[in-house]
């Protein structure tokens, strides 16, 4: 595997690069990231600043699309007994 050429401190960092490998065009993650140089540091966080992104949710907690969608119906069946909060 190559080495990424941003910063990935953790797992939510690797996770983030590579949903935005597989949303965004490699040219303009190459773009975006020599756009960073020398103003920031390549963090994958202000690598979606300057695309203006924002990873899904179950990129950032690490869960499978189906685990989250399962969580949500979890939430609403617990509001719907009416114990629950969203």
């Amino acid at each position: 595997m190559e080495e990424a050429p941003v910063i990935l401190d953790n797992e939510r960092d690797k996770r983030t690069w590579q949903w935005l490998q597989s949303t965004v065009a490699a040219e303009q993650l190459e773009q975006a990231i020599v756009s960073i140089a020398g103003k920031r540091k390549p963090y994958v966080s202000n690598l979606c600043k300057i695309l203006n992104l924002e990873p899904p949710e179950e990129v950032r907690l690490g869960m499978s699309k189906k685990d989250y969608a399962l969580m949500h119906l979890e939430k609403a069946k617990a509001m719907l007994k009416g114990n629950g909060k969203l």
